[in-house]
């Protein structure tokens, strides 16, 4: 819905990492792959893909949890450099959807349990100002929201 066909391009961090580590999407990953310093380069990679694809003139989703605001801002550091819009759209819901969407899902790329998912909540993303989508209703309702941010 981004773009013309085939429509942006989706850099997601899970797909990413897993690359890094030269294994397929679905397998898991030790707990080191998810070490502070690893998940710095896996940001850095994703900043890199998205302003060498924003240059090429592809639209780009940049999929990750950008829980630090340093991870945020050079994303869209990214962007400004290739002279590209950027729509930062946090997605929100409540904790206990959350979970429950980690117990039900079947395998995936994610390696993120309910623990990892406890971690993150526990931590602070500092100052963040991007528009808040929420997704504690259905998909279309989600997409609807999203796309009213950005005009598409």
């Amino acid at each position: 819905l981004i773009g013309l066909a085939p429509g942006a391009r989706v850099i997601e961090s899970d797909r990413l990492r897993k690359s890094m580590f030269g294994v397929e999407p679905e397998e898991r990953l030790p707990e080191c792959a998810y070490a502070p310093e690893v998940s710095d380069k896996v940001y850095a990679k994703m900043s890199e893909r998205t302003e060498r694809l924003l240059n090429d003139g592809c639209p780009v989703i940049a999929d990750a949890v950008f829980d630090k605001s340093k991870r945020r801002a050079a994303i869209e550091a990214a962007a400004r450099r290739a002279e590209a819009p950027f729509y930062g759209i946090w997605l929100q819901t409540s904790a206990d959807t959350l979970k429950r969407r980690i117990k039900e899902r079947l395998t995936t790329v994610s390696d993120a349990t309910t623990d990892v998912l406890d971690m993150q909540l526990a931590g602070d993303i500092g100052e963040n100002a991007w528009d808040t989508v929420s997704t504690s209703g259905t998909l279309e309702e989600t997409v609807h929201d999203t796309r009213g941010l950005l005009s598409v």
